[in-house]
């Protein structure tokens, strides 16, 4: 068995590693959040095999286990065609360097017992193709279901979340490696790197080898599912770096470029500051919002205060009298026009930013130049 299998296998069998080989004691950093959005996928890619399936970033559903949103996987009206969304960035990875590998799923519909589940592409001879499939499903994790020698994860349920760990619990095999088998024939990883201690993760045309799916079962059925919190941990130089990937669609802000006026008009020459309220509701607190990531056009917020200690320039006030707090933030507007957000024939401006946690925000509004640009 090759060296870095081995230390695979201690790994996932410890909770405290000591690399035995190495006489050198791993380290445990901090976990890496990534918020995966429509403007920073970070690797992930939407695969939809049918003509009316759907694979999105969409804002919950319920509460979902990180930030506000989660990926959405719809099979459409055939199950046996897929949704899926796919990793590239784990091309080559060992199995046995997985220290962490869990997800959380919601389901709205299956066919009584499919919930979003894992593939990862395998290469059991370092020759880069694929040789086998590995599939862990929810529905195999309990002692009755699956195997009783694994952990009993519990029943899969529709419109709950709930959090899988697939590191520890029960896998099957395409080609029934190591006798891993659908239901009760489920095998840990462990035991699969007993057959196939060279298994590794591998991409396929392009398309990632760490799969979130949905479907591929028969045609009547109809499977809509969500993932979030996807997190997966790897022996690198022997730290150990645990990655969680939130999956988060863009907040839609509703925002009021000069407040209690319209149109909005602005004038180039001024060298004043333009007041931009971004609108809470009774489902969104402003206060949740990063200010120094708001920005126009790569622009941010003004500034106020010395010069030895500036603060950025925003306040909370109720600006249209609804009774719910609103942010008001302003900009400079030659730092616009300078950053070429503001033109002679700017009609509308938008703004964008992140809540603490990562989760893109952005809104627009009108405006008018003035004096006008003269034709």
């Amino acid at each position: 068995m090759r060296r870095e299998s081995i230390l695979g296998l201690l790994v996932t069998a410890a909770t405290v590693m000591l690399l035995a080989t190495a006489g050198t004691a791993s380290v445990t950093l901090a976990p890496t959040i990534v918020v995966v959005s429509p403007v920073n996928m970070d690797g992930w890619a939407f695969q939809v095999t049918s003509a009316d399936g759907k694979g999105e970033l969409v804002a919950g559903p319920a509460t979902p286990p990180l930030g506000v949103g989660s990926a959405h996987l719809f099979t459409g009206t055939d199950g046996s065609e897929s949704a899926q969304v796919r990793n590239t960035e784990f091309d080559g990875t060992p199995l046995g360097y997985l220290t962490i590998l869990n997800y959380s799923t919601y389901a709205e519909s299956w066919n009584g017992q499919q919930l979003p589940y894992i593939i990862l592409n395998i290469d059991n001879d370092t020759d880069s193709e694929i040789e086998d499939l590995l599939f862990f499903e929810p529905a195999y994790q309990t002692h009755i279901s699956g195997n009783p020698s694994l952990p009993d994860q519990g029943a899969a349920v529709l419109n709950t979340w709930q959090e899988w760990d697939a590191l520890h619990g029960g896998w099957w095999s395409l080609n029934g490696i190591a006798g891993a088998t659908p239901g009760t024939g489920v095998k840990s990883l462990v035991d699969y790197l007993a057959v196939q201690p060279d298994a590794r993760i591998v991409n396929s045309d392009g398309l990632g080898g760490v799969r979130l799916v949905v479907g591929f079962a028969d045609e009547a059925d109809i499977f809509n599912g969500y993932v979030d919190k996807f997190r997966i941990g790897l022996l690198q130089d022997y730290r150990n770096e645990e990655t969680i990937y939130d999956f988060e669609p863009i907040v839609s802000l509703k925002i009021d470029i000069k407040p209690g006026s319209y149109p909005n008009s602005i004038n180039l020459k001024s060298k004043g500051v333009l007041p931009i309220a971004i609108l809470g509701s009774g489902s969104f607190d402003v206060k949740t919002i990063n200010a120094s990531t708001i920005n126009i056009n790569g622009v941010g917020l003004a500034t106020r205060g010395s010069k030895k200690a500036p603060k950025l320039a925003y306040s909370y006030e109720d600006v249209n009298g609804d009774g719910v707090l609103d942010m008001v933030v302003f900009f400079r507007v030659q730092a616009l026009r300078t950053g070429g957000a503001l033109g002679p024939s700017t009609t509308k401006l938008t703004l964008t930013g992140a809540l603490y946690g990562g989760t893109p925000i952005s809104g627009t509004d009108s405006v008018r130049i003035v004096p006008p640009l003269k034709t």
